[in-house]
């Protein structure tokens, strides 16, 4: 992740999301990967990456493919990294384990983050996927919502109160009303 100073719109640092060793903060350990996305949380001054991370090879560590790609003895270890606003530094690690992560859109009157999870990955056939709802200011998910088949963008309506997801294979968009958690498709 490469950090830009608006102020004299020049690259003033960089942010590696690539690990090696595995990074390990609280429960979860991450190899790093490729970012999908990325949102800034401005009540808490944190930005929130969706890292497609590695999987890791239970009988051969050095094998290593990207999410998406199924394969036996592995393990996802995709997650969402929260990076200081300030120092720069990842503070936390939000495991979203089994799904391909797309996209991240924040709520910042209700201080809540959204993420877009394509299908999960160990199915055989397309199943629907879900948008994850994470408390920013516990960074816990604290609600998954299943919406159409292989999710990929996601906008927030303020006005509204509504999140709506573009599925891709389903070819239309769930709507979130965030009153409710109920999820209506157009």
């Amino acid at each position: 992740i490469i950090i830009i100073d608006r102020n004299i719109n020049n690259i003033t640092g960089k942010i590696s999301v690539n690990f090696s060793p595995p990074l390990t903060i609280g429960d979860y350990n991450t190899t790093g990967g490729e970012p999908t996305s990325i949102a800034y949380n401005l009540n808490t001054n944190q930005f929130y990456v969706a890292v497609n991370s590695i999987y890791v090879n239970n009988t051969n560590p050095n094998q290593q493919v990207t999410c998406g790609q199924i394969r036996e003895n592995l393990r996802l270890v995709c997650n969402i990294l929260v990076i200081d606003g300030q120092s720069h530094e990842i503070i936390d690690v939000i495991n979203n384990n089994g799904y391909d992560l797309q996209e991240i859109v924040i709520d910042e009157i209700n201080n809540k983050i959204f993420v877009v999870n394509g299908n999960f990955l160990g199915a055989s056939v397309h199943d629907l996927g879900n948008v994850s709802i994470i408390d920013g200011q516990t960074n816990k998910i604290i609600d998954t919502i299943l919406v159409g088949d292989s999710p990929r963008g996601i906008t927030f309506d303020t006005t509204n109160n509504k999140i709506y997801v573009a599925n891709e294979l389903s070819n239309n968009i769930s709507v979130i009303n965030l009153k409710t958690n109920e999820v209506t498709t157009l």
